[in-house]
């Protein structure tokens, strides 16, 4: 049984670690005992040596004098025996870092509080990348292009409000469909999406302008940007459309040519020598 029992603490504590989570133990006034690799890399420290003996609130709080929050975990601790939630972590250098700190009393068989064991979980880069995932998707929705964005299916997950309020369409109308499907609410789209998608497995982007002709039979024009994201193994894994409507500029031109070419005419049969 004593073999047993010291094999069993032999995996606990090789577990406790090799953990990639930060894990420190403190005794029940808070000073920490054990401090575990991950917890020594997660912090900037060395050796255990530097932060045995130190506050464990010191590692929780970016401010030291964040009382309030302090309080908060010491009354939970207390109260519940747990609490858990973000902090802002400070590292040895001054840096600081996001992380989930899982804070727990140890108790024995009869529970009495032996002490206390705080887990740390960086999530910094997660949250940078949640940031950036927002500030991406916010900057594509409040777009003035009109943008949509198909899966690896080609089948419309999203479209921002200026797609559909260029084509007037609500967004129950194309979610979840195909190119086809979007392209029956039209007359005609030239070039059609089936010549397109060859060039974007083989390039992964296709830059031309299209024409679309309603139903009522208004033609407008558009400078199309479509870019693909793939995986690993080269599969597409989505598809950004954007859409840029250039026909008042393409009446412009047409009003320009003209405007040359019967200025040109005129020049040409007038009775007398010129020269510009």
């Amino acid at each position: 049984e004593r073999r047993e029992s010291e094999q069993a603490l032999l995996i606990k504590n090789f577990a406790l670690a090799s953990s990639l989570n930060g894990i420190g133990i403190a005794d029940l006034s808070g000073i920490v005992t054990y401090a575990n690799k991950s917890f020594l890399t997660l912090f900037g420290y060395e050796e255990e040596a530097d932060v045995i003996g130190k506050p464990i609130h010191l590692f929780a709080h970016d401010d030291n004098d964040a009382t309030s929050d302090i309080r908060e975990v010491w009354t939970s601790l207390q109260d519940r025996g747990q609490w858990s939630g973000e902090v802002l972590g400070r590292k040895r250098s001054g840096a600081t870092f996001n992380a989930v700190l899982n804070a727990s009393v140890v108790r024995d068989q009869s529970g009495t509080p032996l002490c206390m064991m705080a887990s740390f979980f960086d999530i910094t880069d997660i949250k940078n990348t949640r940031e950036e995932l927002r500030l991406k998707n916010t900057a594509i929705a409040s777009s003035p292009t009109a943008m949509a964005i198909f899966d690896r299916d080609f089948r419309l997950i999203f479209a921002n409000d200026a797609f559909l309020s260029e084509f007037d369409i609500t967004r129950n109308e194309v979610q979840g469909k195909r190119p086809p499907d979007i392209v029956s609410f039209f007359e005609t789209v030239t070039p059609s999406f089936d010549d397109v998608i060859p060039l974007l497995k083989e390039k992964g982007a296709w830059n031309r302008e299209i024409s679309i002709t309603g139903k009522e039979g208004d033609t407008r024009y558009f400078n199309t940007s479509i870019r693909c994201s793939f995986d690993e193994e080269g599969n597409i894994l989505y598809i950004l459309v954007s859409l840029v409507n250039v026909t008042e500029f393409r009446s412009i031109e047409t009003a320009l040519k003209s405007s040359r070419q019967k200025l040109s005419e005129t020049i040409e049969f007038m009775p007398d020598p010129t020269f510009i």
